[in-house]
């Protein structure tokens, strides 16, 4: 499971809580975060869960990178308190990932969703989306969305 960390906003906590309830379930379940959230933070808050050892912090990563975090993970979850229309989401689908997030802010078809913030439907949903098979990458490429969502946020402010 790999998971972007930046702040507050992006439910760290949140996923940080639902941890112990799979780690339970997923005796090998292992979380990655990567981005620039500080690590001594979300490190110290993963002890207070006692989770510390099943997370590995990895910091920034080029965009390259952070597509191989997601190649090489089983599922990518987003679990956000507030979004737009997140790129990582289809990338991980196209990538053949099983995605869970948050239903704030547009979400391509194939993520499973969950309430924003509330740790036990993060547990139901992850527990939902690793009972699927993964996505094939080509039906979740949700081009066509990204382009509506870019030209729809290009006239808000033209207008």
């Amino acid at each position: 499971m790999r998971r972007h960390a930046q702040s507050a906003l992006y439910g760290a906590r949140t996923l940080l809580a639902a941890l112990p309830a799979l780690v339970a379930r997923h005796p090998r379940l292992m979380l990655a975060l990567f981005g620039p959230a500080r690590a001594e933070g979300l490190a110290g808050l993963a002890r207070s869960y006692g989770v510390d050892a099943r997370v590995r912090f990895f910091g920034e990563l080029g965009h390259e990178q952070a597509l191989a975090v997601i190649a090489a993970s089983d599922l990518f979850v987003r679990p956000t308190l507030a979004d737009g229309d997140a790129l990582s989401l289809r990338e991980a689908l196209a990538l053949g990932r099983r995605v869970v997030a948050t239903e704030v802010g547009v979400r391509p078809q194939g993520a499973q969703l969950v309430r924003a913030g509330d740790a036990l439907d993060l547990v139901r949903g992850i527990e939902e989306a690793l009972e699927r098979p993964a996505p094939t990458g080509s039906a979740a490429s949700g081009a066509p969305e990204i382009l509506a969502a870019y030209a729809r946020s290009l006239r808000s402010k033209a207008a």
